[in-house]
């Protein structure tokens, strides 16, 4: 039976009727190649969703091997720090007994009497909590006697194997730090293997010593 079309609701309503019909028209009015657009978009975007998930994980897995690699230079660095620096203090500054009070994950009976002045130094409110955790968070600390009898000095070191500009700063923190604990000189001091020349400028802007390991010390 074919029923007369006189007006386009009459073809719409027979499209809507007959699902063949409306099929029929649509392939002869789309080529193949749009009807299939739909799927292969979908394909486009899982493809597209897998690429970003495999690249998520290569970032991930490129940044826990830096940090792995971050790590061993910096314990590396440590070490090296721990050997070289009072010889280089000595030298700077023409020192008596330089000796290492603090110095992360180790503990003498110096860093033992040193954590205690500077707590007593907090709860009479000589300095400040933020200035205690600074002290504290203080890579290497320094103490040691002038030569020719001018009393004792403190250095506050931070360790880098990059010194910028925020080793500078903490750096620069602990020292003042330190000088309100005793009442005494506190040199700020930034150590690693290089540093940039703004960085460097900087640090002597604000008056804090750079000490660049030589390729011989290493």
């Amino acid at each position: 039976m074919v029923t007369a079309v006189h007006t386009a609701d009459d073809l719409i309503r027979i499209l809507r009727q007959d699902p063949e019909i409306l099929e029929q028209v649509r392939r002869a009015i789309l080529t193949d190649e749009l009807l299939e657009l739909p799927e292969k978009f979908a394909e486009m975007a899982e493809t597209q969703a897998r690429m970003l998930e495999t690249q998520a994980e290569l970032l991930i897995s490129h940044r826990r091997s830096e940090d792995r690699v971050g790590y061993l230079v910096g314990a590396e660095l440590e070490r090296k720090v721990f050997r070289i620096l009072p010889v280089r203090l000595n030298q700077i500054y023409q020192l008596r007994r330089p000796r290492i009070v603090l110095r992360q994950g180790d503990y003498t009976p110096d860093t033992q009497r040193f954590l205690d002045d500077v707590e007593n130094a907090l709860d009479s409110a000589t300095i400040t909590e933020q200035q205690y955790e600074r002290i504290l968070l203080t890579d290497l600390v320094v103490r040691a006697s002038r030569k020719g009898g001018q009393g004792a000095i403190y250095f506050a070191v931070e360790a880098s194997g990059t010194v910028a500009r925020r080793d500078i700063d903490r750096a620069f923190l602990a020292s003042n730090a330190i000088r309100a604990v005793y009442q005494v000189d506190a040199v700020p001091v930034a150590v690693g293997y290089r540093i940039h020349p703004a960085d460097r400028l900087y640090a002597d802007q604000v008056a804090v010593r750079t000490i660049i390991l030589e390729e011989e010390e290493l």
